[in-house]
């Protein structure tokens, strides 16, 4: 055999054997030690042009189903610093946090209890700052190691098991610039429970952004971004700013 063709492949080999090692102890994943950055670059100014930023990390068309907060992750990742913190993956959040991480140089950990999730996004952890876990419970979803400490920027809950999420987020109130849970529209009150459980009352400030599904604006789905850190009647300056399909509600706890 060819010596340089011989070598190639002893590298892929190792190179595979590396991977499916890192996948199989991702559970056990010590994360490296990281110097989060004091201050953001920004390289759009979101005030002036937010449409600019919707069209660099939102999937166009525009999802009106599991991509509905996407607008609303880039522009609250966007007015944050700190590291970010996804409790459930997706299709739509999680390659919009990977892109702004790798933009702005942030750490980014993206948690889920479904390995198939996780398989989709594992390549993740070769990169500089994001990090895929797979924790099989949700009470032990977001004990991961060396970050119990952690003051994050941004912190999604967005996990399958909607009873967890109304807990998770106020666990995040005092350790994250802003919190976020989607599927806040009245009509799965009764499954996720924001209200009845008083989640809004943890936070100084919260907006509701609504996107309208359908051109007769009879259906809408809303995310519920919170924070005691950012006076958030900064979301609805921006939000007023920004097109979509079949119009919005910015900023409204009514809906």
């Amino acid at each position: 055999m060819n010596k340089n063709i011989f070598i190639i492949l002893t590298i892929l080999v190792l190179l595979l054997i590396f991977v499916l090692k890192l996948y199989k102890d991702r559970n056990n994943l010590i994360l490296p030690a990281i110097n989060y950055p004091s201050s953001t670059n920004y390289k759009y100014n979101i005030y002036d042009d937010p449409n600019e930023l919707v069209l660099k990390y939102v999937n166009l068309p525009y999802d009106y189903g599991y991509g509905s907060n996407s607008i609303p992750l880039a522009v609250s990742a966007l007015l944050t610093k700190g590291p970010i913190l996804e409790l459930g993956t997706g299709r739509f959040s999680t390659p919009l946090f990977h892109k702004i991480s790798s933009d702005y140089d942030r750490f980014l950990i993206s948690v889920d209890t479904d390995p198939k999730w996780v398989q989709q996004f594992v390549f993740y952890n070769l990169t500089k700052n994001h990090r895929i876990y797979h924790i099989s419970d949700y009470p032990s979803m977001d004990r991961i190691p060396g970050q119990e400490n952690t003051k994050w920027g941004l912190v999604l809950v967005d996990h399958t098991d909607g009873n967890f999420r109304h807990p998770r987020a106020k666990n995040y109130a005092q350790s994250s610039e802003i919190v976020i849970v989607h599927d806040a529209e009245k009509q799965v009150e009764n499954f996720y429970k924001y209200e009845e459980n008083k989640l809004r009352q943890n936070f100084k400030y919260a907006c509701k952004f609504s996107v309208f599904t359908s051109a007769q604006k009879n259906s809408y789905i809303s995310t519920l971004i919170m924070s005691n850190y950012i006076d958030l009647s900064v979301m609805e300056e921006i939000f007023n700013k920004i097109k979509t399909d079949f119009g919005h509600v910015s900023c409204d706890l009514s809906y």
